[in-house]
């Protein structure tokens, strides 16, 4: 029986708490300055957004859709990133 690379090391379970490993997955991922990093481009799946973003109340049509739930988000997202790219990831 195989085991994920994640789950084994060298063919035998690893064993432990979760709690070990999020403790240096966080000495990692910490921002010593407390500050939020620099980021250029943001990906976004294109299909994910759009059952994200549930229409609200004013939306009657797709173009009210666009203006009033769709584009503000985009713009909100402007304000920490320099472009967006908005994909359609292959299913």
């Amino acid at each position: 029986m195989s085991y994920p690379p994640s789950t084994s090391s060298f063919g035998n379970l690893r064993s432990g708490q979760k709690l070990y490993l999020l403790k240096s997955v966080e000495k990692l991922s910490a921002n010593p300055e407390g500050t939020a990093p620099v980021v250029e481009v943001l990906l976004i799946d294109g299909a994910a957004l759009v059952n994200m973003l549930k229409p609200n109340g004013v939306c009657k049509t797709f173009s009210d859709y666009v203006d009033h739930v769709y584009l503000p988000h985009d713009i909100n997202q402007f304000q920490m990133v320099s472009r967006i790219d908005i994909v359609q990831i292959p299913r």
